[in-house]
């Protein structure tokens, strides 16, 4: 059972998921032989029943989405709304969805040595486990995230990305969303076209293919920080389905990149960053899916926490010049020492 907690004080909303704690830590320094990875082929019997599998034509699976067996909400919930008081909030036994898509059958594999085709694959695996989800009206909200590596937050090493359903809209996505709305209408025009006019001027831009773009954003965050979203005003993810083909090489080439730029693949944390479904907020006008690739180069620390203000050690003018060296070979390849 999991709870959620909001108060007019914080106003961010705190999950309280107790059977996280059990969750299995292949990250963690441990002594004897390393434990079994339920994620690889011939330990289906560990993982929950799949919710969707795709196969080759040798009828091996290459990808599956499964219940998560450690949830943050699960299906079961009644969501009963709970009031403490005047400042606080709450939804106790919250009604939600903690899905794990198990990108590969290889243990090994990354975001770096992976196809165009197994990308394109998981996009759509994404696509049509949310149009599924979404007809579950309970549920307000997916988050659709991958953390790779234990300083991003992964427990498990194969590589895997999480659907989460919530039944409330987070305040942070919401609050961007009536930004950007009230830019646009006053300035007639999305707050990314001029960011991507910006992207172009400053020379962030590292790969662009037909409709989409990857680029540095101005206000990274982190070293090599990456976006990558369609050129026009595209707000859903489901409506960049014609663009699959261009994503999966996008996303291919730009991992490879950020593997030769720096010498390794970082941990990292990526994210489907999009607008509401049309019939709840139709944000077409003003918003841009993006994905959003954010490595962990660096930590953050008490300033990042008390402030919301991040130290980036690397301008993003510097990282997009150095990937755009890699692409063409201009620039001399770290040694792996």
């Amino acid at each position: 059972m999991a709870d959620i907690r909001v108060t007019t004080m914080s106003r961010h909303e705190i999950i309280l998921a107790t059977e996280r704690q059990l969750r299995p830590d292949q990250f963690r320094p441990k002594s004897g032989p390393a434990a079994v990875c339920p994620f690889c082929p011939g330990n289906e019997n560990l993982t929950p029943k799949e919710q969707l599998e795709w196969k080759d034509r040798h009828g091996k699976w290459k990808l599956r989405v499964v219940p998560n067996k450690f949830p943050a909400l699960r299906i079961e919930g009644k969501s009963e709304f709970v009031i403490e008081g005047a400042e606080s909030i709450g939804i106790a036994d919250a009604h939600g969805v903690h899905d794990v898509l198990i990108e590969n059958p290889r243990h090994d594999a990354t975001h770096a040595t992976l196809s165009p085709q197994e990308h394109k694959d998981i996009l759509w695996a994404i696509h049509d486990r949310c149009q599924s989800l979404r007809g579950d009206r309970s549920i307000r909200d997916l988050r659709v995230f991958k953390n790779f590596g234990g300083d991003a937050g992964a427990s498990l090493e194969h590589p895997h990305t999480q659907i989460i359903g919530l039944p409330f809209t987070p305040a942070e996505p919401l609050e961007r969303w009536n930004r950007h709305e009230v830019y646009y209408n006053r300035n007639g025009v999305s707050i990314f076209a001029r960011a991507l006019e910006n992207a172009r001027q400053h020379e962030l831009i590292v790969l662009e293919e037909n409709d989409l773009v990857c680029y540095a954003p101005y206000e990274s965050h982190f070293p090599f920080e990456l976006w990558i979203m369609p050129k026009a005003d595209v707000a859903n993810f489901a409506d960049l389905r014609s663009h699959f083909d261009v994503l999966g090489g996008m996303l291919a080439e730009t991992f490879g990149l950020l593997e030769a730029a720096i010498g390794f693949l970082p941990p990292f944390n990526a994210y489907i960053d999009e607008a509401p479904p049309k019939d709840v907020r139709d944000c077409s006008r003003f918003y841009r899916v993006r994905y959003r690739i954010v490595p962990r180069l660096t930590r953050i620390g008490g300033f990042e926490i008390q402030t919301g203000c991040y130290i980036n050690t690397v301008p993003p003018e510097q990282a997009a010049r150095r990937l755009r060296e890699i692409k063409t070979g201009a620039a001399e390849l770290p040694t792996s020492s």
